[in-house]
């Protein structure tokens, strides 16, 4: 077991400290993200997501439908949780407590998920990460961009109303490739349409970089400043590590799911923080240190927290 956690582990590590070294020296420019965020989120992200999703097939979807129930809802749970909690409780803007939302909710499906599934359950593990990387996908992401793009447009309109402002949002994120590939993904899941090799190599390819460039940038943006180790930093670490796995361990036996899959499930939650919080904070210039030091923390945390999670599930070291 400790083989598999660091053939999932050990890259994140390297390649965050990659990119804080880069920014360091500046080799990458860390006060103008924007192009290399552009590229991530409008082209290498989605083509990564739709490669995953596409290979699965529609029998693979009905027979982990129960999975999907339990991500949804321990997803989307999280996210509500977190949000509200940063918003009133910690007195912070609806656009920052949406970045820290999806930064706490939404594991590292991609970097951490993809290789620990398929060490631990083979092709069906493989098919697990992918839908859990949809999930996230199509639930949280529109749901954080929304935000986010209704904040952007009061900041820069404040004449805007929030109904006008909320129907702007919509449609904007509706035509974001980020969200709308994945759901072009899934719909051709649900329709049993298999698109051919040559089609899902060329996604394939654009998408192989995805992951790596994604925690390098994450360095990059914790080049700026060391990371924080606030009590809002700390906490949101422990919910993302800690609570997630194990609300996810009292829903299994609610929607019926046993066995592999609930295990599948379980892993899936107890993964560190993922990067998205990070890019989207980017791309709508907010401030996006505390959501890479969650994702720093949640990282380092997971060495313990996500051991301990599979051991306690039946994977002994």
């Amino acid at each position: 077991m400790i083989a598999i956690l660091s053939a999932a582990l050990l890259p994140i590590f390297v390649l965050i400290g990659v990119g804080a070294l880069s920014g360091l020296t500046r080799r990458l420019d860390n006060q103008n993200l924007a192009p290399l965020n552009k590229l991530l989120m409008d082209f290498a992200l989605p083509a990564s997501m739709f490669a995953a999703i596409v290979r699965t097939t529609r029998a693979d979807l009905i027979l982990q439908s129960r999975l999907l129930i339990i991500l949804s809802i321990s997803l989307l749970g999280l996210w509500c949780v977190v949000y509200v909690v940063w918003r009133f409780a910690l007195k912070r803007s609806s656009a920052v407590s949406a970045i820290a939302a999806i930064s706490i909710a939404l594991p590292n499906f991609a970097a951490a998920g993809l290789p620990l599934l398929s060490a631990l359950h083979g092709q069906a593990g493989k098919i697990q990460a992918s839908l859990a990387i949809a999930v996230g996908a199509i639930i949280l992401s529109p749901l954080t961009l929304i935000l986010l793009d209704v904040a952007q447009s009061r900041k820069t309109n404040a004449d805007t109303g929030v109904g006008a402002a909320v129907v702007l949002a919509f449609r904007r994120t509706a035509t974001a490739p980020i969200i709308l590939v994945p759901i072009i993904a899934v719909l051709l899941v649900c329709l049993d349409i298999r698109l051919p090799a040559a089609v899902i190599s060329i996604f394939s390819l654009l998408g192989a970089a995805a992951g790596g460039i994604a925690l390098i940038l994450t360095g990059v943006v914790l080049s700026i400043s060391r990371p924080m180790l606030t009590l809002p930093v700390i906490f949101s670490a422990l919910l993302a590590n800690i609570l997630h796995p194990m609300m996810t361990l009292m829903l299994n036996p609610v929607v019926g799911i046993y066995g592999q899959s609930a295990q599948a499930a379980i892993v899936l939650t107890a993964l560190p923080s993922g990067f998205f919080g990070v890019f989207f904070g980017l791309r709508y210039r907010e401030d996006t240190l505390e959501a890479a030091s969650i994702v720093f923390l949640s990282t380092v945390l997971s060495l313990i927290t996500l051991t301990t999670t599979m051991v306690r599930i039946g994977h002994t070291p």
